[in-house]
């Protein structure tokens, strides 16, 4: 679940990463090749997965960045992602900038995550 505990991702025995809006029930995105996922601890709307030899980010409605990476990815905190493969290794993602308005619908001031 993300911090808000309105998104739960999953990877299911399909190796598909799968989230998933828990007062709808709706599916937001999917994207197989996943063997583990991460939620972004600072940042909502931003999760990681691995999967393939890549560690893939993906934030908000953006498309997913890729890296190569082997391993399964626990946890992922600000700009690192933590990887286990026979050790556990901190892998530095690029962060990305999202900005939204902070009254959607209404002019004014964007937050900036």
């Amino acid at each position: 679940m993300n911090a808000s505990r309105k998104k739960l991702a999953v990877v299911d025995e399909n190796d598909t990463c799968l989230v998933y809006d828990i007062d709808t029930k709706e599916l937001l995105f999917q994207e197989p090749n996943a063997n583990s996922v991460a939620w972004n601890t600072q940042c909502e709307d931003m999760l990681c997965f691995s999967g393939g030899g890549d560690l893939n980010i993906k934030a908000s409605t953006f498309p997913v960045h890729r890296q190569k990476l082997q391993g399964f990815v626990v946890s992922y905190n600000g700009s690192k992602a933590f990887c286990l493969h026979v050790f556990i290794s901190a892998v530095e993602v690029p962060q990305v900038l999202l900005a939204r308005p902070i009254r959607p619908g209404k002019p004014g001031p964007w937050l900036v995550l």
